[in-house]
């Protein structure tokens, strides 16, 4: 187990926080796009979310073709000079921190502005959940590796069989004693974009409400300070000595 301390050279690839609110009453998207483009002047290139649905129908006479849909539900505001992205949905907001990540003050300060702005266009409903999400990429040096070297609670294969991953994906999820939270980590291995002297890992920890913001009765800034605080442990207890050496 590691102590939790600063990392000079932190191996944060995506930091997010996401609110989760009903703002279908007030989605009319051209609208909202010329609204938020003036709050977000700054981040002009503008992408259209389209989730397709496809609906399959079984009839006695056989299947009928394939119904296909797609209804607008949010834009993603991308900057050519900031590494920042504001996603606007009908079903809530997500403020994201690219590389280079700044800091937890930063994130949260861009996440709550954004925030605002998307409450002063959208008018939501009560803000039902939020979550902080953020995703590490992790490198070693392949000679010798051992992900019990790096890891505290690595995955491990069949026994008595002498095989060996080659890759995989390992996801946990965890409730938190006396808090709102639940916390989920996912450890995968990376295959194709390492050089062939390393190897590397994501460390995706995500930390979101056991129940809606209502029941916990806590303030928006107290929870979102628990889950940075949560989002802190389960990365430093998740990573030996040996792992974070090269962070510092």
């Amino acid at each position: 187990m590691s102590e939790i301390c600063h990392l000079s050279h932190a191996p944060i690839v995506e930091a997010l926080v996401n609110f989760q609110a009903n703002a279908a009453r007030m989605w009319k998207p051209q609208e909202v796009r010329l609204a938020l483009t003036a709050c977000w002047p700054s981040h002009d290139d503008i992408q259209e979310i389209h989730p397709v649905q496809i609906e399959v129908t079984q009839t006695l006479q056989g299947q009928l073709p394939p119904k296909v849909t797609s209804e607008m539900q949010g834009f993603i505001f991308r900057s050519t000079s900031q590494p920042s992205v504001h996603q606007a949905r009908r079903d809530g907001y997500t403020f994201s921190r690219l590389k280079p990540y700044e800091d937890w003050s930063a994130l949260e300060a861009g996440a709550l502005a954004g925030w605002v702005n998307y409450q002063a266009v959208l008018e939501p409903e009560e803000l039902h959940t939020v979550a902080v999400r953020f995703i590490n990429r992790v490198t070693f040096p392949l000679e010798g590796f051992k992900l019990a070297r790096y890891f505290t609670a690595p995955p491990t294969p069949p026994p008595d069989l002498g095989w060996q991953f080659n890759g995989f994906m390992h996801q946990s999820l965890f409730l938190v004693p006396d808090s709102p939270c639940a916390v989920r980590i996912s450890l995968a291995r990376e295959l194709v974009t390492t050089p062939g002297d390393s190897v590397a890992f994501i460390v995706d920890i995500e930390v979101t409400l056991k129940e809606s913001m209502a029941a916990t009765g806590r303030r928006l800034a107290e929870i979102l300070e628990e889950m940075h605080d949560l989002k802190n442990k389960a990365f430093f207890h998740s990573l030996t000595k040996d792992a974070l050496q090269t962070y510092k």
